[in-house]
């Protein structure tokens, strides 16, 4: 079957009989599709340059509902309910049917009040009569109502008739719905799932349309939030969420429209017979029928651990196997041909037969040989033995699983064991002398190291003696230099003020010798006979003076008379001036 893309671009507000919607491109398929069933395997692409686009899916019909022309129904479009209502109505008269639009006139006193933007219906003749002017319209005698029968009014932006909540979904009073007239709208996001008279199902997203079945009704099932579905699909083994999806169904029970949303990178495959499709990320409704959902799948990286049991080794010891596993789903299509419903599915499988061809060729010494030991245990003739296990699962058992898991569309990107446990009494004996083994390894590993941490010690310690001893020679050294300095230091400065004090004192006794002597010269030079005498009492009073404050004088006559020579008691007596008559003796006391 060709998948052609149509010529014409597809309308956002596109209403659907079985149309897939995705976003804002159309997916149908063309009747001769539908008449010859075939293995269908396709992924819708975009064509190169264009901006929107048709592809023909091999699960709906051509032509959506409102696409095609049907009897006494209009879509509603830029000029709203209001302006559908009268085009239905022409229609209607065209046909030789009664009018639905009321002749009445409002008023603007009295009478049943119709608000702008809502109207008013009544019934008459077992038909509806609509009142679409805003007003007053008086009953009788001003008018003529004989034979009507007062509904209400309703607002044109909702639903007709009104839909309520019941126990098997949304109910349209039926006192309102047996009138025959249907007005539909969704806004954005929002779809209607709707039945006509001939019970054929289509969905109405984005758009609208009013209806007047003559034999029978126009009927809703359902208003969807198609961001916001009600049913959560989470992998069972992942647990992560793969999309929402929400059912519609007839009053029967049976469902009706089947609504997804597929987040990104995710993708539904839908079958139908030996038919499938893959979907990508948007919102999707299906409603042909015979279309089965096979499931969701996500096309990202994921990472899960796979546990296997009962593996037997060489020697008949069961092993019990943990896995680490990180792949990728890339043809979701692949998978479901294969009847797995989940990518994990697939390769537990395949993972678990490889294995346990791998482990029956191995036996159980070699396998516990890098159980528990530790690592720096493993540097010799023994880690090419114990890593026969390891080496054998990252090379043959992954190597294998890709291929295999490339069949299903899967690519694998890693395996590795994270865990191993050996059941069973030859596997519990063989594992506690492995375990004492071991043990003994261990302790011989402890005792080697912990001799090697004491070396280690004792060197640390001598190193800081020596360093503290380093420490205080250098700490004495430098104690006995600043000494020395302080010491030098001194010395130099006592040098410096003893030599200073000693100029200072020759200084002063130069001056005054040089002082004495001028003076000298000044009383030779006396002429007159008292100056003369003024200048020797003077130089009696400084030799007087220069005994100090201590000395004690005394006439010299008495001391003559007393047979006592004066004396000069502290310190040394000057010389005595020449004798003058009445001149009198001193004596110092200090």
């Amino acid at each position: 079957m060709a998948l052609q893309p149509s010529l014409s671009a597809p309308s956002r507000h596109s209403e659907s009989d079985g149309v897939t919607v995705v976003n804002d491109h159309t997916y149908r398929s063309n009747g001769a599709a539908s008449k010859q069933p075939a293995l269908t395997k396709a992924l819708y692409k975009p064509l190169p340059g264009s901006r929107t686009e048709t592809v023909h899916l091999p699960f709906v019909d051509e032509a959506s509902y409102l696409d095609t022309k049907r009897p006494f129904v209009v879509p509603i479009g830029t000029g709203g309910v209001v302006q559908a209502l009268r085009e239905l109505n022409t229609e209607l008269v065209a046909a030789g049917h009664n009018s639905i639009i009321s002749d009445k006139r409002p008023h603007n006193y009295v009478g049943r009040e119709v608000n702008p933007g809502s109207f008013g219906v009544y019934e008459f003749a077992s038909g509806p009569k609509l009142l679409l002017d805003p007003g007053r319209y008086p009953g009788l005698p001003l008018a003529n109502w004989i034979g009507c029968d007062w509904r209400g009014t309703y607002d044109l932006a909702t639903n007709f008739p009104p839909l309520g909540q019941g126990s098997g979904g949304l109910v349209a009073d039926e006192n309102i719905q047996r009138l025959g007239l249907t007005i539909v709208q969704v806004s954005q996001n929002q779809a209607a799932v709707c039945l006509d008279p001939q019970m054929r199902v289509f969905v109405i997203s984005d758009r609208g349309f009013v209806a007047m079945a003559t034999t029978g009704a126009y009927k809703v099932l359902g208003l969807i939030d198609q961001t916001h579905l009600s049913e959560s699909v989470v992998d069972r083994y992942s647990k992560h969420v793969l999309g929402h999806t929400q059912s519609v169904r007839l009053p029967n029970k049976y469902v009706a429209a089947t609504f997804l949303d597929i987040p990104a990178n995710h993708a539904v495959v839908l079958q139908r017979g030996d038919e499938m499709f893959q979907l990508g990320a948007g919102q999707h409704f299906v409603t042909t029928p015979g279309v089965s959902l096979r499931g969701f799948f996500t096309m990202g990286e994921v990472q899960i651990e796979l546990e296997c049991d009962n593996v037997y080794t060489r020697d008949q010891v069961p092993v019990w196997l943990r896995l680490y596993l990180r792949y990728q789903l890339q043809q979701p299509l692949q998978l479901a041909q294969h009847g797995y419903p989940t990518p994990f599915d697939a390769l537990q499988d395949k993972a678990r037969s490889i294995l346990t061809q791998i482990v029956a060729h191995l036996d159980y010494s070699t396998m516990a040989r890098t159980r528990n030991a530790a690592p720096e245990l493993q540097d010799g003739g023994d880690d090419d033995v114990g890593a026969v296990f390891v080496s054998a699962v990252r090379t043959q058992a992954i190597d294998e699983l890709k291929v295999v898991a490339s069949e299903y569309g899967i690519r694998l990107e890693d395996l590795a064991i994270i865990d191993r446990k050996f059941k069973g009494e030859i596997a519990a004996k063989l594992d506690s002398l492995t375990t004492r083994a071991l043990e003994a390894q261990v302790e011989s590993a402890n005792l080697d190291r912990e001799n090697a941490n004491r070396a280690l010690k004792q060197q640390g310690e001598a190193r800081v003696l020596q360093l503290q001893n380093a420490m205080k020679r250098a700490t004495v050294e430098t104690d006995n230099m600043n000494a020395i300095a302080r010491a030098r230091a001194k010395a130099e400065s006592l040098t410096i003020e003893a030599e200073a004090e000693a100029t200072a004192i020759k200084l002063r006794a130069e001056a005054q010798a040089e002082a004495t002597r001028i003076q000298a010269r000044v009383d030779a030079d006396i002429r007159d006979e008292f100056a003369r005498n003024l200048a020797q009492g003077r130089l009696e009073v400084e030799r007087t003076k220069a005994y100090g404050n201590g000395t004690v004088f005394a006439p010299m006559d008495a001391l003559r008379s007393a047979g006592m020579v004066g004396m000069g008691m502290f310190g040394p007596r000057p010389m005595p001036a020449p004798a003058s008559p009445g001149a009198s003796g001193t004596v110092s006391r200090k």
